[in-house]
């Protein structure tokens, strides 16, 4: 086998999730944002913005999904197949970092750590995903793509309370029990679903046709809801569909009314998936094949207090041999 060092294009997919306390924004006031905002920042750089798309998850919580394509990233190729080498992977995770801080805090703004990227590498492109839920106190100087969001949105605070600076004595340390308690919630799981053509892409009416003709039938009465679905177009020969599903009676361990995402519920949600998504790819008696680990996210108590819904995501790049039915 032959290796060979070359630059190439990395697509990078993020989902920003918002909660707010009050109804959620629509979905022209957030795109509006990102057009105003946010597009114009990645025209000329090595980063280029290539598409948004809004996702109602709740009455309360929304998404909004950005595209962007990452040029010039040393990749590594065996024999005209890309792989994904711990190098490349760094250097991504970096340029992702550098990316999202772009997008949601001015040049001065404080550096805090995003979410590790989820990688996909099917021998021909390289596609990161990453999923942030916004957390005030991550952002000390919002960028104005962030600072309109959050003002459509409700959550844009307008004053700052002064400094003061007070003496105080310590109190005794107190021992506190922690009570944990197992009870069933709901997981929400988004599924981005990627496919290559050799022609120009379906439109999206017909790709959101097929989603209403065939896909939302299927889950109305069972254990898992179907929820909405969006259409992305990548490029001229791919696109990606984003699926939303509630799977509900998920056994959950809850420590002083706070959700512990452990091991067993984990592999509960991922078996769960797993099921899903062989549902909406295959015919029952189609066989069984690996679909790619799902990237797990518990609430924060800073942004969601109480709250018993989880978020899970996963992507999957469609390949004709997985599926014989």
């Amino acid at each position: 086998m032959t290796s060979t060092t070359r630059f190439g294009t990395v697509g990078v997919f993020v989902k920003l999730i918002f909660k707010v306390k009050t109804p959620v924004p629509t979905e022209d006031d957030v795109l509006g944002a990102v057009k105003k905002q946010l597009s114009p920042q990645f025209t000329t750089t090595q980063t280029t913005f290539q598409n948004a798309t809004y996702i109602k998850l709740t009455d309360t919580s929304f998404a909004i999904d950005l595209g962007f394509k990452i040029t010039n990233v040393t990749q590594e190729s065996l024999s005209n197949r890309l792989t994904l080498t711990n190098e490349t992977e760094t250097q991504i995770q970096d340029s992702i970092n550098r990316l999202l801080h772009k997008v949601l805090s001015e040049p001065d703004g404080k550096q805090f750590q995003f979410p590790n990227a989820n990688f996909i590498d099917d021998g021909t492109e390289i596609t990161a995903n990453v999923t942030y839920v916004y957390k005030e106190e991550d952002v000390n100087h919002p960028s104005g793509f962030l600072q309109e969001v959050l003002k459509v949105s409700g959550l844009l605070t307008t004053t700052v309370a002064p400094t003061t600076t007070t003496n105080t004595t310590p109190l005794p340390t107190l021992l506190t029990s922690v009570t944990s308690t197992t009870r069933f919630g709901t997981v929400g799981v988004f599924v981005k679903l990627i496919f290559k053509v050799k022609t120009p892409v379906p439109t999206e009416d017909d790709v959101l046709g097929a989603v209403k003709k065939q896909l939302s039938p299927q889950f109305t009465t069972t254990q898992t809801t179907f929820q909405n679905a969006t259409y992305i177009k990548l490029t001229d020969t791919s696109f990606a569909i984003d699926l939303g599903f509630k799977i509900t009676n998920v056994t959950q361990e809850s420590l002083s009314n706070r959700l512990t995402l452990t091991n067993e519920t984990e592999t509960q949600i991922q078996d769960s998936i797993n099921r899903l998504l062989h549902k909406v790819l295959s015919e029952p008696d189609g066989k069984q094949f690996q679909f790619p680990n799902t990237n797990f996210m518990s609430p924060d108590h800073h942004c969601c207090p109480n709250n018993n819904y989880q978020h899970h995501t996963t992507s999957y790049p469609f390949d004709f041999s997985d599926i014989n039915n």
